[in-house]
């Protein structure tokens, strides 16, 4: 999804043991997609991978430049865009936005807008007519 092509601080040496936890984070987000899960907390992400929740929340805002509902939230927003991209394509035709964004993780249709809205620029349905244009 790209959100691992990120530009990491440059003022901080990442240890070995960091490493490993920003790579198995990224496998709970990447292959689990533990993005789906309504209301994620940091602390339940941080009890899976073992770690200190405070730890786990600077690395990830130290690396990503987000804090972690961003961070989940943008994992969020691109399997949405995916969906809308198959349902144009003629896939699940009679998948609604609310259901695409309960799918995604969200439990809350406004918190599913407004992050779509800050992540991508535009609203979900915005998006849905940009790309049905674009067919």
């Amino acid at each position: 999804m790209g959100l691992l092509n990120a530009q990491p601080s440059k003022n901080r040496l990442y240890s070995e043991q960091d490493k490993a936890i920003l790579h198995n984070l990224s496998q709970l987000f990447e292959q689990d997609k533990i993005y789906r899960t309504q209301n994620l907390s940091v602390s339940t992400v941080a009890d899976k991978l073992n770690v200190n929740r405070n730890h786990l929340s600077s690395l990830i805002n130290n690396y990503y430049q987000h804090n972690f509902n961003e961070y989940t939230n943008r994992y969020r927003v691109e399997e949405a865009k995916e969906i809308f991209k198959q349902q144009i394509g003629g896939s699940y035709p009679d998948y609604t936005i609310q259901y695409i964004a309960e799918t995604v993780g969200f439990s809350q249709r406004a918190s599913f807008h407004d992050a779509f809205k800050k992540v991508v620029g535009i609203t979900p349905s915005e998006y849905k007519k940009v790309i049905k244009s674009m067919k």
